[in-house]
């Protein structure tokens, strides 16, 4: 045997189908590779290359060569359909069918009455059971001699039985058929075996003529032209999914030492086609032993090869077409529902938080806490609670981005996981983006877009209105069928607009659903140590931001006091004003970064170190004594029109485009420039400015990069258009 070549010790059975290769789970099948031998063959003999193979190439004595092969061990020479074939072409499912094709033997041991007919409706029949779950994978079929014209007839059965469905795909499902010395009109081979089979009668041999009569064009047989006929209505089939490529080998040399005989078993006239649109070529070898192939370097195992390749290689390219039409068309479908399921505000909180210039440095330390140690383990839900404007959101924000948070859960479960997340926010009112529905949408969102085969899980409405039962139903439903770990960061659970107790108890719902699949679920939440949640969460692992914090706001001011000139950094005075900064925050970063701001800003005037200190003392411990600390400090007029700013944006529901705020404020301060022109990107620039400095830093603006409207250069016109969004971020405790 050739290198590379290993012999095959698989078992054929003489009847039906046995599967020689099969590929790897992973590996996708481009096709069933399914092997017919002829008359008087073998469904692993007729394709085997034995000891004797080579020697009886033209044939010398065919009753010698008959008995010596049957004198080869079944697991002698090169069975290629086993052997070669998986090694070019692991990706085809290789079968070897086998049926009772002999036409004499001992009465002891009676042979088969069926003829080609009955032959190829039993192929049919075991290729639909062996294929029952599937349905429309392609088939190529190899057949030698007679096996050739079984599969035509289990062809033309198989286009007849379009009400059973199983059959029917057998026929819808070939691509190609491969003949080796075929005898398409019959063979005069035929007319010597019916002699034959008569003396063999007298010796008291059982016979099977009905096969040799159907080949006999000179005893007047019409069965073969009726197939060809039929055959012939198959390669017309326009209706038929992929025209039935076909490709002929014929036999180079004939059986020259048996004068009955005097040459081919096979004519080239009777194996060949009437058309010319399909491929052949002959094999240097007898009728017997031109589908005997001993090796990778085979003559004839190359040129069988080449056609195979042609049919697999286009195979995977239809498939790849046809894949990313099927993909393209679930990605419509799933673009409609999620069209249905989407809102305008999901992001926009998370948006927000992404604006902000945070130092992540200052959450090290979350990465030596509890939460990693939750992580690690099998417990379900987790709560972070803290003061407001501690950082709770920024510190969720950072957590569902970081890779640290995937590996932690990776040590827990080993498997794919996948963290989505939400973030209550007060801006929204009762909106979406503020109450249990836009929960539900937002989680079913980002589900599917990660997962799109969990589609099948959560049908559309036939509407763009979903109810609110409707929606925890399939958000449960995709939960428990999610072959992927699941961790949820819900964020400002105090913050939600309805009932906190019921919310909680569809969380725990969330937490079990999956079970029967075997991947895990967790549940992060945040919120203010409030007496619900503190009630309702007694017992679940948790974590203190004020207790955690002073490690992160003391980071913050030492990277401020850095950007200082060395001689202040160093100054001892002015390490303990930082001190004290970080002592009365109390965990809450947005006091010390106002107070903060209230040391550079003295520093900045020239100020004492006393001053300092004396400004230091004059910041209110509570942030709504910083709020208004800071509207007394604004001037009269500037006053005024950011008690508008605020008033705008306080009655007006969510977010809103700072176009549309500049034509608000040219109303309420009876000015009416932004409506009597077009608004320029220059007018948008300055009132952009004007907003920060006369709301004295109680208004935001956020730029909303919209992921839907496109790539990346869109959303860069986006942002020089100015689509940002207003936000009230002090009338109330805020983070």
């Amino acid at each position: 045997m050739g290198q590379g070549e290993e012999q095959s010790s698989v078992r054929v059975g003489d009847r039906g189908l046995t599967t020689l290769h099969r590929p790897r789970d992973e590996q996708p099948v481009i096709a069933d590779l399914v092997f017919v031998h002829g008359l008087q063959g073998h469904p692993r003999k007729t394709w085997q290359s034995s000891l004797t193979t080579q020697q009886h190439t033209s044939g010398r004595n065919p009753f010698k060569r008959w008995r010596d092969q049957r004198n080869d061990k079944e697991g002698a020479g090169v069975f290629w359909p086993a052997d070669l074939i998986p090694q070019d072409f692991p990706e085809l499912r290789v079968l070897t069918y086998g049926y009772d094709s002999k036409i004499t033997g001992y009465y002891a041991s009676s042979k088969s009455k069926n003829g080609i007919f009955d032959h190829g409706n039993s192929l049919l029949n075991a290729l639909s059971r062996e294929r029952t779950k599937l349905a429309n994978r392609p088939i190529i079929f190899v057949a030698h001699s007679l096996g050739g014209l079984v599969v035509k007839q289990a062809l033309v059965e198989a286009r007849k039985r379009i009400s059973s469905s199983h059959i029917h795909d057998i026929y819808t499902s070939a691509r190609a058929v491969i003949f080796f010395g075929t005898p398409h009109r019959g063979s005069d081979s035929a007319s010597w075996g019916l002699m034959a089979s008569n003396l063999a009668k007298a010796a008291q041999m059982d016979v099977n003529d009905a096969i040799l009569r159907e080949l006999d064009p000179a005893g007047g047989s019409s069965k073969l032209l009726e197939l060809r006929r039929d055959f012939y209505d198959i390669l017309q089939d326009t209706g038929q999914r992929s025209r039935l490529q076909l490709y002929t080998f014929q036999e180079e040399l004939g059986m020259t030492s048996l004068r009955a005989l005097g040459g081919k078993v096979v004519t080239n006239e009777s194996s060949s086609f009437d058309s010319p649109d399909y491929g052949h070529d002959s094999i240097h070898a007898n009728h017997m032993n031109m589908c005997r192939f001993t090796g990778i370097t085979d003559d004839g195992y190359r040129k069988f090869r080449d056609v195979l390749n042609n049919y697999v290689q286009e195979l995977q390219r239809k498939r790849a077409v046809d894949e990313r039409a099927e993909r393209q068309v679930q990605r419509e479908s799933l673009d409609g529902l999620m069209s249905t399921l989407d809102f305008a505000e999901r992001r926009s909180r998370e948006q927000q938080l992404q604006s902000l210039d945070t130092d992540h440095s200052s959450f090290a330390w979350i990465w030596d806490s509890v939460f990693v140690d939750w992580l690690s383990s099998s417990k379900p839900l987790f709560w972070l609670r803290g003061k407001p404007a501690s950082g709770k959101s920024t510190l969720t924000q950072y957590l569902v981005r970081n890779d640290r948070t995937y590996s932690k859960l990776r040590e827990y479960k080993n498997c794919e996981w996948l963290t989505i997340y939400f973030f209550f926010d007060f801006r929204g009112g009762k909106g979406m983006n503020n109450n249990f529905e836009g929960l539900l949408r937002s989680l079913l969102v980002q589900l599917l877009d990660a997962m799109p085969e969990l589609k099948e899980y959560a049908p559309s409405e036939s509407s763009t209105y979903w109810h609110e039962a409707r929606l925890r139903e399939c958000l449960l439903s995709v939960f428990d069928h999610s072959s992927k770990g699941l961790c949820v960061f819900i964020d400002g659970l105090d913050e939600y607009e309805g009932n906190l107790m019921q919310l909680l108890r569809f969380l725990t719902k969330l937490q079990t659903a999956g079970e029967n699949s075997g991947t895990p679920r967790k549940i992060y939440v945040s919120s203010r140590p409030e007496p619900i949640p503190s009630q309702l969460l007694e017992g679940t692992p948790s974590l203190s931001m004020s207790e955690e914090n002073r490690r992160g706001i003391r980071a913050y001011v030492q990277s401020i006091m850095n950007d200082m000139p060395s001689k202040i950094a160093e100054d001892s005075q002015w390490r303990t004003l930082c001190n004290e900064i970080v002592n009365r925050a109390d965990g809450v970063f947005l006091w010390a970064r106002f107070a903060l701001d209230e040391l550079v800003q003295g520093f900045c005037k020239g100020e004492s170190i006393d001053e300092l200190s004396a400004r230091l003392e004059s910041v209110p411990d509570e942030l709504e004594g910083i709020y208004k600390r800071i509207v007394d400090r604004m001037e009269p007029q500037a006053r005024n029109e950011a008690f508008i700013m605020l008033q705008i944006s306080c009655f007006t529901e969510g977010s809103f485009l700072l176009p549309i705020f500049l034509v608000a404020m040219s109303f309420a301060i009876e000015k009416d420039p932004a409506i009597r022109k077009v608004i320029g990107g220059s007018e948008l620039r300055m009132f952009s400015r004007r907003v920060r400095a006369k709301s004295g830093g109680l208004l935001e603006i956020i730029t909303r990069s919209d992921e839907d409207d496109g790539d990346e250069d869109k959303i860069e016109n986006a942002q020089n258009e100015s689509d940002e969004d207003i936000h009230d971020d002090g009338i109330e405790e805020r983070e």
